[in-house]
C-alpha cells in the first residue's frame, strides 16, 4: 500500500509543476518581447543612418535623393535624380489622374522632372499626365549599382505602420511613399512609425535642416510639419494643381 502511494502524484506536486510551466512560458514570452523590441530599435537606427546618408549623398553629389518606402511589404529603396525636381502632392489632379490611367492604379510618386513636365505641357496642353520618373538607382563612381540601396527589408519582422510627410495630403498607412533629400542641404520633415510583432510602435522623426533622425518610443505624430515651401525654393516646389 505504501509503495503505491509513493508512485502517485499529489495535488501539491501538480500545482508546483503547473507553476514551473507558467513561469517558463512567461520567461520565454518576456525574452521574445525583448528580442522583437531589439529588432525594432535596430530598424529605427538603420532608418536614421539611411536618411543621414541620403542627406549627405544629395549634398555632395548635387542630386535629389529619394528614399522609397513600401508600407505593404516593409521595404525601402534609394534612388537619385539630377536637375530640378518638383514635388506633386498626392491630392493634385495631375497625380491622381496619372494613377487612374495606370492599369494597376499605382501611385506614380511625388518627384518629377520640372523641365520635362513643362515641355510636356507645351507639346500636349490638353493632356493631364506625368512625365516618366527621373530617378535611377544609386551607383558607384565607376557606374556599378550599389546593391545595398536596392529594395531591402526595413528590419526583421518589422513593418512600416505610418508615414507622415508634407507631399502626402493624409498620413500614409498603405502602398508606397517617398522621402526627398535636396542638393541645397534641406530635406523633408517626416515621421516614420515602425512596429514589431508585439504591437510596440517606435517613431523615427527626420529633421528638415540636418537630415538627422531621432527616435520616439511611441507612435509620435507632430502637430505641424516643419516643411516650408518658401524655404525649399524651386528645388522642392510642391505642385498642387494644374
Amino acid at each position: 500500500m505504501a509503495a503505491r502511494r509513493r508512485q502517485g502524484i499529489t495535488l501539491i506536486e501538480i500545482m508546483i509543476v503547473l507553476v514551473i510551466v507558467a513561469l517558463g512560458a512567461s520567461a520565454a514570452s518576456m525574452g521574445l518581447g525583448s528580442v522583437t523590441r531589439t529588432n525594432l530599435k535596430s530598424s529605427c537606427v538603420r532608418l536614421m543612418s539611411l536618411t543621414r546618408y541620403a542627406y549627405h549623398r544629395a549634398l555632395t553629389h548635387g542630386s535629389t535623393v529619394r528614399v522609397s518606402l513600401n508600407l505593404d511589404k516593409g521595404t525601402f529603396a534609394v534612388s537619385e535624380a539630377f536637375g530640378r525636381i518638383t514635388l506633386v502632392r498626392s491630392d493634385a489632379p495631375l497625380r491622381t489622374e496619372a494613377a487612374r490611367d495606370d492599369d494597376d492604379h499605382r501611385d506614380p510618386g511625388a518627384g518629377i522632372d520640372a523641365w520635362e513636365l513643362a515641355r510636356q505641357r507645351l507639346e500636349k496642353p490638353e493632356e493631364l499626365s506625368l512625365p516618366p520618373s527621373p530617378f535611377s538607382l544609386l551607383t558607384t563612381p565607376d557606374g556599378k549599382v550599389m546593391e545595398r540601396f536596392k529594395t531591402q527589408p526595413i528590419g526583421d519582422k518589422v513593418r512600416i505602420v505610418k508615414v507622415i510627410v508634407a507631399h502626402e495630403a493624409l498620413p500614409k498607412t498603405e502602398g508606397t511613399t517617398d522621402l526627398f533629400f535636396f542638393p541645397s542641404g534641406l530635406t523633408q520633415h517626416a515621421v516614420i512609425q515602425l512596429s514589431d510583432p508585439s504591437g510596440t510602435v517606435f517613431s523615427v522623426e527626420v529633421h528638415p535642416l540636418t537630415g538627422k533622425g531621432s527616435i520616439h518610443d511611441a507612435p509620435y505624430e507632430p502637430e505641424v510639419l516643419m516643411d516650408s515651401q518658401d524655404a525649399r525654393g524651386d528645388e522642392a516646389s510642391q505642385l498642387k494643381d494644374r
